[in-house]
């Protein structure tokens, strides 16, 4: 059994021999390599592996398949082997196709750095906003608790005059009682004192009354 051969890739723009470099533009929607069995030819058809080094470094059987699609690369260098055996012990590889996929502008490091540079912009401007915010948050808060500490101030303040008015009032009414009971007091007592007198004499002219009715 003779080495495979890679008979073409074909891409949506085109197509090209399998022999030599091939160079793709970014993204491309899909590569193809149609490959066949080498000579001489066998009555068997061999079962065929391929790899695509820079995308997986392992073998994929594909039976006897003999076209293999790769979509959607994305931009870097690969190299495309294929290999065939008809007992799946020997096999015999075919020469590489080395495929270059342009990288587009957030593929190179210099696009990679641009879109870091604008997240970090992004997350340094949010982090700024947040900030401010919660600045601004802090010093409406600061300003509503000054003012209801002073409003509770100005509360406070008018308690304490009203207190201090009762207590004053309060006070007036006692002093006033305090010189009513002492302006009252001599006269109640010279009343006082009157009024037993009167009681006393009383009493003494009853009980002369009382030795005249009484026969002798």
């Amino acid at each position: 059994l003779g080495p495979p051969a890679i008979l073409e890739v074909r891409y949506a723009e085109g197509s090209h021999p399998g022999s030599g470099p091939v160079t793709l533009a970014s993204r491309p929607e899909f590569v193809e390599f149609d490959f066949d069995e080498g000579l001489p030819i066998t009555v068997n058809p061999p079962i065929y592996e391929v790899m695509l080094e820079g995308q997986s470094n392992t073998w994929q059987r594909i039976g006897d398949v003999r076209q293999m699609r790769y979509t959607r690369l994305p931009g870097g260098t690969y190299t495309f082997k294929l290999r065939s055996s008809l007992d799946g012990h020997r096999w015999v590889e075919a020469p590489p196709v080395a495929l270059t996929v342009k990288r587009t502008w957030l593929e190179h490091p210099l696009g990679q750095s641009l879109v870091l540079l604008a997240a970090l912009g992004c997350v340094v401007g949010l982090v700024r906003w947040r900030t401010q915010r919660l600045l601004l948050q802090a010093q409406a808060l600061e300003a509503k608790v000054e003012d209801r500490t002073h409003s509770l101030d100005q509360r406070n303040q008018e308690l304490l005059e009203a207190n201090l008015r009762v207590r004053q009032t309060l006070e007036s009414k006692v002093a006033f009682s305090r010189m009513v009971v002492h302006d009252l007091r001599s006269p109640l007592t010279t009343m006082t004192l009157l009024a037993d007198r009167m009681t006393l004499k009383a009493e003494e002219r009853v009980t002369d009354l009382v030795l005249v009715v009484r026969p002798g």
